[in-house]
């Protein structure tokens, strides 16, 4: 499986639905609360989309949380490392990544800390470039610390962990 690599000038692009296909985890993505509330307040009840393959009838927000959850499942099977998507850049300052997303004029910018030893990628902050902030507001460690806790409470992940190692047995 390779990365959904995402052409800027059009939104076309295959993302397999839930259930269609297996979702392969190899990294666990950590997403606080105040990102996926912010996810769900843009993607709205979704009744206006027509098909979600081809995101006809979708608002820019919605294209928009689309694209990010492209990111997102792309960070689950291959790592933090997101050259396919707009402006990818390491931190070493910081210890920090962060790319960009846009969709229709409009560009959100993703910042995301990472433990390689423990495979977990916290997604530290999400916001529209214009009100972004790319300074670390938080200590690695604790944030890691919550997602590795988060992680251990996530049921699809426990049962992809558990399918991947019968798998292997």
């Amino acid at each position: 499986m390779q990365p959904v690599n995402l052409n800027k000038d059009k939104f076309n692009f295959s993302y397999p639905e839930v259930g269609k296909k297996e979702h392969v985890i190899n990294w666990y993505v950590n997403r606080n609360k105040s990102i996926r509330l912010e996810m769900k307040k843009m993607w709205g009840n979704g009744e206006n989309i027509l098909n979600r393959k081809t995101m006809e009838g979708a608002n820019d927000d919605q294209r928009m949380v689309k694209i990010i959850n492209v990111l997102f499942r792309n960070m689950e099977n291959f790592g933090p490392i997101r050259k396919e998507f707009g402006h990818f850049k390491h931190d070493s300052k910081n210890d920090m990544y962060h790319c960009h997303v846009w969709e229709k004029g409009f560009t959100y910018v993703i910042m995301w800390e990472v433990d390689e030893e423990k495979k977990i990628i916290n997604i530290v902050d999400m916001a529209v470039h214009e009100n972004f902030k790319f300074k670390r507001s938080h200590k690695k460690i604790e944030s890691i610390a919550k997602a590795e806790l988060n992680r251990s409470h996530d049921l699809k992940y426990q049962d992809n962990l558990r399918r991947r190692i019968l798998r292997n047995e």
